[in-house]
């Protein structure tokens, strides 16, 4: 894995005007603790504008769905694949994962 695992959170940053905030998307840092390291987060991405609050949701889901993509391209499907039972967990993956994506948990 080449990612920095999740889960990924959102930080808000007000601004010098009332309606508008920068949403900073936070990860682990595993280094932290260690000398010279006291950031506990690892900055990953910065969402700035009126309505930027569902982009940093959607960054900071990105791992969710990576393992959602994951977990669905990983399963087993043989000539005893109840094909209707895989469809409805593969739904219920993706609406889980989405929902996520859309500031849900």
């Amino acid at each position: 894995m080449g990612h920095t695992p999740g889960p990924w959170e959102i930080r808000t940053n007000p601004t010098k005007y009332a309606d508008l905030f920068t949403y900073d998307v936070i990860g682990q840092n595993d280094d932290y603790g260690k000398s010279g390291v006291p950031f506990s987060g690892k900055h990953l991405a910065v969402a700035m504008g009126l309505d930027s609050i569902e982009d940093a949701h959607l960054i900071a889901a990105a791992p969710d769905l990576y393992d959602a993509c994951r977990a669905i391209a990983d399963m087993k499907i043989d000539e005893t694949t109840n094909h209707a039972e895989l469809a409805v967990l593969c739904i219920a993956i993706a609406r889980s994962t989405i929902a996520k994506a859309n500031g849900g948990e």
